[in-house]
């Protein structure tokens, strides 16, 4: 949306606020070590790894635990690139936080995985086996191998497959077991909770984390998951659907979020907040200009104001002119998000050209006076997510928790990420067509 430009300038002086008080490893963190089987003649075995890092410095390393979002299995705390493990038993165990952000164990890696937002279209695999005896143990050989496949296609369906066996050798003896099912239904996901609804009947909810783009691996259970690439091959080989044509797209889009009433907005005041941060963004609709403040504990502490092709910017009490490609940003950022499906700016959308996700929304990559953005729909044509210039990197958004305001669809909350910062916020209240012209004059700092 329009008042983006005045986010764009905040961004950074609001990270800086808030890093100071985040934890730089909580999250869940996952991967497969490799280990000697205990059986005599054994092989080698997987040990599934996944750990749920609370920011008070708790962990369990149990996902399978129904209540693992509160079980505490230890405690760790972070020493320069060290991360030690202390089991409440007394045991140990250190890892070293690499450059990427993974943690190292030594022999593997466990990568950071997501417990939030909505579940992408997946194609994941799990294979996992052990063997015992065989040659030169004088013991019969004991093999088992089991592969469970799980599918989700991002709309809230899924289908699951498994197949186990037994294989048991030796001198006079012959023989083992093998079993195959297959299960499909409709799933939902919230806060790293799967929840999957059989055609059967049967519900069944586990724990569930994936890597930022779904590509890599997923925990389920506390078992690790890798992307399932033969399921892949069969989709890159089926004939692709029809794609809608940016101008149907930015239609419906349109039509989702207000249609007339969008149209109708001359100015927008928008009041959010961000730990403890209280951030005020006004938007003229019909001129380019955009007024941002924010604020700590009742205290001024920023102020930007921009107005075509001037402006400036107010922080620790020295005030400055914008330069040119802030200016730039700004102007560009008028035809992103929801500002750009306005009457005054709809046409440079239309022009867009459209990507198909797996998800089943769709990408708009279009360019005004040489910026390149992108508009994200989801498969109801909601305005989810958007990309847009910010000095020289693309600052991304995400838009949830949707609700209708003077008739026009507006999220209530934000996440904003610029490169590896990262910013949630939270919006409190919209007021459409409200704002005057005294509410543009310079804030006085207080």
């Amino acid at each position: 949306m329009q008042r983006q430009n005045a986010l764009l300038s905040i961004f950074l002086f609001c990270f800086i606020i808030l890093s100071c008080d985040s934890s730089p490893i909580s999250g869940v963190y996952g991967g497969v070590k490799l280990k000697m089987s205990s059986w005599v003649g054994g092989g080698m075995e997987r040990d599934d790894v996944v750990l749920y890092l609370r920011p008070d410095g708790t962990f369990t390393d149990d996902l399978s635990d129904p209540n693992w979002k509160t079980t505490v299995k230890g405690k760790y705390t972070v020493k320069g690139k060290e991360v030690i493990f202390t089991e409440t038993k007394g045991d140990k165990m250190t890892y070293e936080i690499t450059s990427k952000g993974y943690l190292s164990g030594g022999n593997h890696i466990l990568l950071p995985l997501k417990m939030k937002g909505t579940l992408p279209a997946l194609s994941l695999k799990y294979t996992g086996g052990s063997s015992s005896g065989g040659i030169g143990t004088n013991l019969p050989y004991i093999g088992t191998f089991s592969q469970n496949k799980l599918y989700i296609d991002g709309k809230g369906n899924f289908s699951h497959s498994r197949n186990s066996t037994v294989s048991i050798t030796g001198d006079n003896i012959g023989g083992g077991t093998n079993s195959n099912k297959e299960d499909a239904g409709t799933y939902t996901y919230q806060d790293g909770l799967l929840t999957l609804k059989y055609n059967t009947g049967k519900s069944q909810t586990q724990s569930f984390f994936f890597t930022k783009d779904g590509e890599e691996i997923a925990a389920l259970n506390g078992s690790i998951y890798t992307k399932d690439k033969d399921e892949d091959s069969k989709k890159a080989t089926a004939k692709p659907a029809k794609v809608p044509t940016a101008s149907e797209l930015i239609t419906k889009a349109k039509a989702a979020h207000g249609g007339k009433a969008l149209d109708d907005i001359r100015t927008l005041k928008v009041i959010s907040q961000t730990k403890g941060l209280l951030l005020l963004n006004q938007s003229d609709y019909q001129r380019p200009r955009t007024l941002a403040e924010v604020r700590a504990a009742g205290k001024l502490v920023f102020t930007e104001y921009w107005d075509g092709q001037q402006g400036w910017a107010w922080v620790q009490g020295k005030k400055n002119p914008l330069p040119q490609e802030r200016i730039r940003d700004k102007e560009a950022n008028r035809y992103a998000g929801f500002s750009g499906l306005h009457a005054q700016r709809i046409a440079t959308l239309q022009k867009a050209d459209v990507e198909a996700l797996d998800n089943g929304g769709y990408e708009l990559s279009y360019t005004q006076d040489g910026a390149r953005l992108k508009m994200i729909l989801n498969s109801k044509y909601q305005v989810v997510g958007e990309e847009v210039p910010s000095d020289g990197k693309t600052l991304k958004v995400t838009y949830s928790d949707f609700r209708s305001v003077k008739g026009v669809l507006l999220p209530f909350r934000e996440k904003q990420i610029n490169g590896s910062q990262k910013i949630e916020v939270k919006v409190t209240d919209y007021f459409i067509n409200e704002l005057e012209e005294k509410d543009w004059a310079e804030p006085s700092p207080r």
